[in-house]
């Protein structure tokens, strides 16, 4: 099974809008996807397409036979307009689909059973706070029956221990080209390498489908030609999966589809 997650940046439109008519990257976020022939797909900040779409509208774009979409339903984001959701495309056979509530938000659960047995759940943790993620993760751990048989992908908003060195080099360099983006960035990014979450996951058993420091954030769409430099996009795994071939996918297409960058990896059940 070929797994492909990634975070589209509200949704394909320009901004957080409900006056656009149009989501403008929608194209070449079709094309991504497309191209990767991915048998799940898990698009995270699917802003509005809940009430943009129908299930048969995404099912007709991407190609998809089974197609599911929520919205968080996170409060703070509410009020903010930010209609952010998880969509999930699939063609493989029987799956249920379910919307599970962790601590103020909403994530996606997809079952397949028979031969299968496994839970892949598709997460948007809150961008602001290692405590509020460490909340979420928490209410995750919950609902996890059989670690084991479980994988747990998405944008989870923070910065494994293991790649903090790497980061803080990046980091600098990045503040030292755009030094009036500091004050802004810099108390966000230092909660967020505090690591605590990407613990969290492992100290239930599962594994970093990579453990190679490759960032996923951000492309030249958010700040120009500007180098990569946070992971903050993730593939866990429990005990019984193995992954193979795991990449973030960079090229001139993801570069201008969305500001983070695409991963994939082959699952081995």
């Amino acid at each position: 099974m070929k797994l492909l997650s990634w975070n589209i940046a509200s949704g394909g439109f320009k901004n957080y809008s409900y006056d656009l008519q149009t989501p403008e990257r929608l194209s070449n976020i079709i094309d991504v996807v497309k191209n990767s022939h991915a048998d799940f797909v898990s698009l995270i900040d699917t802003f509005r397409w809940d009430t943009y779409f129908t299930t048969k509208e995404l099912s007709k774009l991407f190609g998809y036979t089974h197609v599911f979409c929520i919205n968080l339903n996170d409060q703070r984001l509410i009020q903010l307009g930010h209609n952010n959701g998880i969509t999930v495309l699939t063609n493989l056979d029987n799956p249920l689909f379910s919307t599970i509530q962790i601590a103020g938000r909403n994530v996606v659960k997809t079952h397949f059973g028979n031969d299968m047995d496994i839970d892949i759940f598709s997460v948007y943790l809150d961008d602001l706070s290692e405590n509020t993620r460490l909340e979420q993760i928490s209410a995750l751990e919950m609902e996890v029956t059989n670690p084991h048989r479980t994988i747990i992908t998405g944008d989870l908003n923070t910065i494994a221990n293991e790649d903090v060195k790497k980061t803080k080099v990046l980091l600098k360099d990045f503040f030292d080209n755009l030094p009036q983006l500091q004050e802004k960035l810099l108390p966000q990014i230092e909660d967020m390498m505090r690591g605590e979450v990407v613990n969290k996951i492992k100290g239930i058993g599962m594994k970093n489908a990579s453990d190679k420091f490759n960032p996923t954030i951000p492309t030249p769409l958010m700040f120009g030609k500007q180098e990569a430099f946070l992971r903050l996009d993730y593939v866990f795994l429990g005990e019984g999966i193995e992954a193979s071939d795991f990449k973030v996918i960079k090229n001139n297409l993801t570069d201008i589809a969305s500001d983070h960058y695409p991963t994939e990896c082959n699952i081995r059940i």
